[in-house]
C-alpha cells in the first residue's frame, strides 16, 4: 500500500529505532526483550470497537494525525498497548484488554467515525493478545 509510512523503527526495518529507554542496544534483542522497561500506551474506545478488537475482527485502532497524537507515537515506542472501554475502573478486567505493541503507521482512510472526506490517521497494531 503505498499510503502507509512508517512511524516506528522497531516494527518497521529501515526507520531510526527509538527503543533505547532500558540502556541497552533494543535493536539487537528478540522482539519484547525490553518491554518490561517501556511505558504503556493506553486507549479509550467506545464499546463496539472494543469488541470488535477483543473478538479479532479489528486489527487496527486509529487517531487523526494530529499534534498530540504525532507527539505520542512518532518516534516512540511502548511495552504494552492498553484498549480499554471506555473508562473502566482500575479492577473491571472484562473492560480492559492488553495488546502487544506492534508499532503504527500513517495511513490515509475514510471512516464514518471521521466524517466523509479522507483523513491521514495512525493506524495502531492491536491484533495481538498479550499473553
Amino acid at each position: 500500500m503505498s499510503n502507509l509510512k512508517p512511524v516506528c523503527g522497531f516494527s518497521h526495518p529501515g526507520a531510526i529505532c527509538a527503543r533505547s529507554v532500558c540502556g541497552s542496544d533494543c535493536c539487537s534483542l528478540e522482539p519484547g526483550a525490553c518491554d518490561d522497561q517501556l511505558p504503556d500506551l493506553h486507549l479509550s474506545l467506545k464499546g463496539e470497537y472494543f469488541e470488535q478488537i477483543v473478538t479479532g475482527d479489528k486489527p487496527e485502532e486509529y487517531r487523526l494525525a494530529t499534534p498530540y497524537w504525532r507527539k505520542r507515537l512518532e518516534g516512540r515506542s511502548y511495552g504494552r498497548v492498553i484498549v480499554k472501554r471506555g473508562y473502566p475502573k482500575a479492577d473491571d478486567q472484562s473492560r480492559i484488554s492488553l495488546r502487544k505493541w506492534q508499532g503504527a503507521a500513517l495511513k490515509v482512510i475514510t471512516h464514518q467515525h471521521f466524517g466523509p472526506e479522507p483523513v491521514e490517521v495512525f493506524a495502531i497494531d492491536v491484533s495481538q493478545e498479550v499473553a
